[in-house]
């Protein structure tokens, strides 16, 4: 329950910053929502939800404002998003990840040792490699000062790709734990277009590109069909502005955590 509290608090906090459209940002997740062990067969699977620390990088500030100012900076927030796995063949599933003001990511993951979820038991020891391309738009509307006709339509549009490697062991019938490196890239193109009075004027038109790589860990608890699962990572997030000129961000090496809920079948 305190798990589910969480998550439910974090979507409403990213609902809440949604709304606000002061300012340009772009999430890279710093957990997964896939498992070393495939599904098992055709069309067995598994969805969850997410809550998470995500490394968040700003791209734009002021966004109803004259000149927006871009330059990109890291700092940690709170992210959600869903996940979910489709069994193809025994050792092969399909994969998808969507977050708040993230890439969706469609990937495919190869079981190359061990038992699939579906026959796996205490002992079990699992290793997979998944991938997979990254893309999505977002477009957005801010409002200037109440009282005012000042407003700013921005879009933002992903593209990228993500990789890694999970190992993992299942020290008892239900409970699994995985680990393995990381790497997620991501390519950002953002415009802001702003309408006073009447006129519409290109106020932004940045492009950009980061990664975020590391080593995450965790444990999954299956209860039946519905599971639990626990993470964290210890990973470094980069941002470089491409266009118009070249602006690196902050680094950000942290660590961070994460929650899924789900169900599987």
């Amino acid at each position: 329950m305190a798990s589910m509290k969480k998550i439910i608090n974090v979507f409403l906090g990213v609902l809440v910053l949604a709304v606000c459209g002061c300012a340009v940002k772009v999430q890279m997740p710093t957990t997964v929502a896939i498992y070393p062990e495939a599904r098992g067969g055709f069309l067995k699977g598994n969805v969850d939800i997410r809550a998470y620390k995500a490394a968040e990088v700003t791209l734009a500030t002021d966004t109803t404002g004259v000149t927006p100012d871009t330059t990109p900076s890291f700092a940690q927030a709170e992210g959600a998003g869903v996940g979910a796995e489709l069994g193809i063949f025994p050792s092969l599933d399909l994969y998808l990840t969507t977050g708040y003001n993230s890439a969706n990511v469609f990937g495919v993951k190869y079981q190359l040792l061990g038992d699939s979820a579906k026959d796996a038991k205490a002992g079990n020891f699992s290793l997979a490699i998944a991938g997979g391309f990254a893309a999505g738009q977002k477009k957005t509307t801010a409002s200037g000062a109440s009282g005012s006709d000042i407003s700013s339509e921005i879009e933002v549009n992903y593209l990228g790709w993500e990789a890694m490697v999970l190992a993992g062991y299942r020290l008892f019938d239900s409970l699994l734990f995985f680990g393995g490196p990381r790497v997620h890239k991501v390519s950002v193109d953002n415009t802001i277009t702003r309408t006073a009075v009447g006129v519409s004027t290109v106020t932004a038109d940045t492009k950009g590109e980061g990664q975020i790589a590391g080593l995450v860990a965790g444990v999954r608890w299956d209860l039946g069909h519905l599971y639990i699962v626990g993470q964290g990572s210890v990973s470094t997030a980069e941002w470089e502005r491409r266009e118009p000129t070249i602006l690196a961000a902050n680094k950000l090496s942290e660590v961070f955590g994460g929650v899924n809920i789900g169900f599987g079948w």
